[in-house]
């Protein structure tokens, strides 16, 4: 599974397919931003996995997992998530 987001955009890709975001995805300080209810149901196929979540937010830049990779890509203000399934 692929999951790509991008600051200041109200979409995000899973899967090489566009879906809408609950809020638009903004980028701080602190990281890159996005609707937890959006995203953590996208990333449980990964099993266990570490997030930042405040004031019903994710912070996909403190994203950590055996199953996670992530990559952000500065000049884009996108990162882009890769998942293993480990439901298979």
């Amino acid at each position: 599974h692929v999951i790509s987001v991008t600051a200041d955009s109200p979409s995000y890709a899973h899967d090489y397919v566009t879906r809408p975001l609950s809020r638009t995805a903004r980028l701080d300080a602190d990281g890159l931003w996005t609707d937890a209810g959006d995203i953590c149901s996208l990333l449980a196929p990964a099993g266990d996995f570490d997030l930042e979540v405040k004031d019903g937010e994710a912070n996909l830049c403190s994203l950590c997992g055996e199953n996670v990779q992530k990559k952000y890509y500065e000049k884009y203000k996108t990162i882009i998530i890769k998942l293993q399934d480990t439901s298979l």
